[in-house]
């Protein structure tokens, strides 16, 4: 019997199926591991093309909203007052449909009395309006200056980004001192 269960050992060890066993173990760790990189090619590329739906999605947005506010105007209206730097003028105010704020310009004055520069007006939580002016002063008699300044605005931060609109400055100056009293009047689109 021993002969036979050695014989049937050998035969079992020798035959073609039982070599096959591990080619057929590696041939399946092979099959597993390509499953796994396809799994994962495809889930990237599901990912990839999701981030760029969602991009899309956010530009339209941005976009559709660029578009609302040519529909969400209201008037923009403010006092502050102002005194001269070596570059322009800074502010600190308060208006409509931002509150306090303050301003900052860099002027070129270099063909005074015509002014052109521009402004940055940041709002109280750090959100900026940003917009390009154009002006003229005028020396009066009495050691003041009047100063006018036509504003375009360009865009903005936070939740002014994509902000258009336009407003006008007016200023009066005292020139020993260089302070001044300014209104802001226009519309805001945002």
């Amino acid at each position: 019997m021993k002969q036979v269960s050695n014989a049937f050992t050998s035969f079992v060890l020798s035959s073609p199926r039982h070599h096959s066993i591990p080619q057929r173990k590696a041939f399946s760790k092979f099959l597993s591991v390509l499953l796994l990189a396809g799994i994962a090619l495809f889930n990237s590329s599901c990912q990839k093309e999701e981030l760029q739906g969602n991009l899309q999605r956010q530009e339209l947005q941005v976009n559709s909203q660029k578009q609302d506010h040519k529909n969400n105007c209201v008037p923009f209206k403010g006092k502050f007052t102002t005194s001269f730097t070596e570059t322009g003028v800074v502010g600190t105010g308060t208006a409509s449909n931002i509150g306090k704020f303050t301003l900052v310009t860099q002027d070129d004055d270099s063909n005074f009395p015509d002014i052109t520069g521009n402004v940055i007006i940041t709002a109280a939580n750090g959100d900026q309006i940003f917009a390009t002016h154009t002006g003229s002063a005028q020396e009066l008699s009495n050691g003041m200056l009047q100063v006018n300044f036509v504003n375009t605005i360009t865009g903005g931060s936070g939740r002014y980004i994509g902000t258009i609109g336009s407003f006008d400055i007016h200023a009066l100056v005292d020139e020993s001192t260089g302070v001044g009293n300014d209104t802001l009047d226009g519309t805001i689109c945002f």
